[in-house]
């Protein structure tokens, strides 16, 4: 009895000293180490100052696991700034979300905090630019006008994309192009055609008063003579030159024909008493034969003189200082084998002017005509 009663006592004392057996609401015993935990109320805790380990026999946190970890049923809050994070050994701390974002994150774009934001497309605004409002950023492209820059509209694209890409001309100047206007300086002297309706142009230049004709094989200069003809000085022809002048009263002739002509009229010279001479213009190669009646003043009889030679200035008339006095030239002119005009010249015998009055009158009649 005595050794039973002993065996009691050192269970007794061991189980003192490293917990307690007990049973639980279902009738099992359970063995609680009553040496590192404790129970107050509901609550157990571990009564050592030592780590708590999962998985490990030297837990180095306070609570260390080597598997994963679940917290069921957490709460929600709108309000708290805080985290959790870790650290490359699994070690949990907490820090600020702002300080977290910061360097790694946009927190602001072009001035919207908001953490959904929207991108949409505008045609807003006098040039490119985005509009922030909301959480929505608006790229706006206006169209583009005279006011504003941004993108071609349909319409716009189709008036340029018909513009002339690229204007060339052999001649300088024939072409000139100033923004979106091409001009076409036809009226300069550089244009030359090599054709008309298909059939070449003679290269030969033209000589005063011939026209473009037909001779078989291409379109070249020729003087058109005239059976008969007339012509009258419609305004006064007016010159201070001592050199022969042109009156541009004339008549053309061609190589090779004889032609007589009459030309008369009234002339004058201002302020002096020297006054002025006619000549005959004619082609090269032209002969001449007839007389020249020229007056010296209003009432004295015209005087008659020779005239044997072209382009040469004849007798002196009209000295009576701004008298009108009439002159009459009455002459065969033959062409040689060069074609050209008959003209009437005049010019001052000094640098005073000499005047043919309008009216004055060429005629003309071919030989073989008479």
């Amino acid at each position: 009895m005595k050794k039973i009663s002993l065996l009691i006592l050192l269970f007794s004392c061991y189980m003192n000293s490293q917990g307690q057996l007990v049973i639980n609401a279902k009738g099992t015993q359970v063995f609680i180490d009553s040496s590192k935990w404790a129970k107050t109320g509901n609550n157990i805790f571990f009564k050592g100052t030592g780590n708590i380990g999962i998985g490990t026999i030297q837990p180095s946190a306070q609570l260390h696991t080597t598997a994963t970890v679940r917290f069921a049923g957490l709460g929600t809050n709108v309000t708290n700034t805080k985290i959790l994070t870790a650290d490359a050994d699994g070690n949990i701390t907490t820090r600020l979300l702002s300080s977290l974002l910061s360097g790694n994150a946009i927190q602001s774009l072009n001035g919207l905090t908001t953490s959904s934001q929207t991108f949409a497309i505008g045609t807003a605004g006098t040039g490119f630019n985005i509009s922030s409002s909301g959480n929505t950023h608006t790229f706006n492209l206006p169209s583009a006008s005279a006011t504003t820059s941004g993108a071609l509209t349909t319409s716009d694209w189709n008036y340029f994309n018909k513009k002339i890409d690229k204007v060339t001309a052999t001649t300088a100047n024939a072409v000139t192009v100033s923004e979106t206007a091409v001009n076409i300086n036809n009226t300069e002297a550089f244009w030359n055609a090599s054709q008309l309706q298909g059939n070449a142009v003679a290269t030969n230049d033209p000589v005063s008063g011939q026209v473009l004709t037909w001779n078989g094989s291409a379109w070249t200069p020729a003087t058109i003579s005239q059976d008969k003809g007339a012509a009258i000085l419609s305004n006064n022809f007016t010159t201070n030159s001592t050199s022969a002048t042109n009156t541009n009263l004339r008549f053309a002739i061609a190589a090779n024909e004889t032609y007589y002509v009459i030309i008369e009229g009234t002339a004058s010279k201002a302020n002096t008493s020297t006054g002025m001479k006619l000549a005959v213009g004619a082609p090269t190669g032209c002969t001449i034969s007839g007389e020249a009646f020229l007056g010296s003043s209003a009432t004295a009889a015209p005087v008659p003189s020779v005239i044997s030679a072209t382009n040469t200035l004849g007798n002196t008339f009209a000295t009576s200082a701004s008298a009108r006095v009439p002159f009459r030239l009455t002459f065969y002119v033959t062409s040689g084998s060069t074609a050209g005009f008959i003209t009437l010249m005049a010019a001052t015998v000094s640098s005073n002017t000499a005047t043919i009055f309008a009216g004055a009158r060429m005629s003309w009649a071919k030989a073989t005509a008479l």
